[in-house]
C-alpha cells in the first residue's frame, strides 16, 4: 500500500520532477567526482562553523535546532537524486538576515531572520528544500568550476589544510561563488516543489514565503549574493509548476501547511 501511495504521488508529479532532474547529467562538470565534491562540501562547511563572527551558530534553544534538523533530514530522505549524501542543516543566529544557503555536497544554512519572517512549517520546508535542489543539481560545484576553473578547485580539495581555509575564506566573504544563475534558481524551486509534495507539505507554501517577501521588500530577488529571478516572476512559474500537477491542492488549502507545529517553533527563536 505504501508503495502505491507513493507511486501515484511520484506520477502526480512527473512534470515537475523532469523539470527539476532533466538535464542534471548533461550539465555537471564530469572531472568533479562525488568524493571529490564530499571534500570540497566538508572544507567549506569546516571553514563557515569556525567564523562565528560572520556565522554564529544558533545555540539558544534545543528544540528549534532539532525541529530544523529533522524537516531538513525528512525532506532530504525523499530526494533521490543524491542517494550518496550526509545532508547537514544549521541555524545560523542572525535576526536581521532573511535568508538561508547551501554549500556543496549537503551542507544547508538557514538564518534565524528566515524563521522569524516564515509564517508556516511549509514556507520553511520550500526553502530548505529549494536549498537542497541547489545541492542535488550540483549547482554549487559547478559554479566554483564555471566560474574559477577546475584547477582551482582541486587546489582546494587535494591541497593543504592551510591553503584550503585561505582561499574557502575569500570565497566566503562575498559569496560571489553561490551567485546562482537564473536557470539554477528556476531548476532549484522546481526541485523544492517536487521534495515538500512527496514529503506531504503544501508546496504553495513556497509561493505564499515569496508574497511576504513581495509584501516587505517588493519586487527584488530574495537573497542579497545570488543572482535569482523577480520574486514575482518565481510566484508565476511556481503556480505554474504547481498547477501542472494531477492532484494540485487549492491555493487557499490549509492542507499540508504545518502552522500550528511552527507558531510553537517560532515562539521559541
Amino acid at each position: 500500500m505504501i508503495k502505491s501511495v507513493r507511486y501515484v504521488a511520484i506520477a502526480s508529479l512527473l512534470p515537475v520532477l523532469l523539470t527539476c532532474s532533466a538535464v542534471t547529467t548533461f550539465m555537471r562538470p564530469l572531472l568533479i567526482s562525488d568524493s571529490d565534491e564530499v571534500t570540497l562540501g566538508a572544507k567549506f562547511q569546516s571553514e563557515i562553523l569556525a567564523d562565528t563572527k560572520n556565522y554564529p551558530l544558533y545555540t539558544k534553544n534545543a528544540e528549534v535546532i532539532k525541529y530544523i534538523d529533522t524537516l531538513g533530514q525528512s525532506i532530504a530522505s525523499v530526494q533521490s537524486d543524491r542517494n550518496d549524501l550526509s545532508f547537514t542543516f544549521q541555524v545560523i543566529d542572525n535576526d536581521s538576515v532573511i535568508n538561508a544557503f547551501c554549500v556543496p555536497a549537503g551542507h544547508v544554512f538557514i538564518y534565524t531572520g528566515l524563521l522569524k519572517a516564515a509564517q508556516s512549517g511549509a514556507e520553511v520546508a520550500g526553502v530548505l528544500a529549494h536549498e537542497i535542489g541547489h545541492v542535488t543539481m550540483r549547482h554549487g560545484v559547478n559554479r566554483l568550476v564555471q566560474q574559477y576553473g577546475l584547477e582551482f578547485v582541486n587546489q582546494i580539495v587535494f591541497g593543504s589544510n592551510a591553503t584550503a581555509t585561505k582561499t574557502i575564506a575569500g570565497l566566503l566573504e562575498n559569496m560571489l561563488f553561490l551567485k546562482f544563475s537564473r536557470d539554477d534558481e528556476y531548476q532549484a524551486d522546481s526541485c523544492g516543489v517536487t521534495y515538500v509534495s512527496l514529503h506531504r507539505y503544501n508546496p504553495y507554501g513556497m509561493t505564499s514565503f515569496f508574497q511576504t517577501l513581495l509584501s516587505k521588500y517588493g519586487d527584488s530577488p530574495m537573497e542579497t549574493f545570488s543572482d535569482h529571478p523577480n520574486t514575482s516572476e518565481r510566484i508565476k512559474r511556481l503556480q505554474g509548476l504547481i498547477g501542472k500537477m494531477s492532484n494540485p491542492p487549492a491555493p487557499s488549502s490549509t492542507f499540508g501547511l504545518h502552522e500550528a507545529d511552527f507558531v510553537k517553533i517560532k515562539s521559541k527563536i
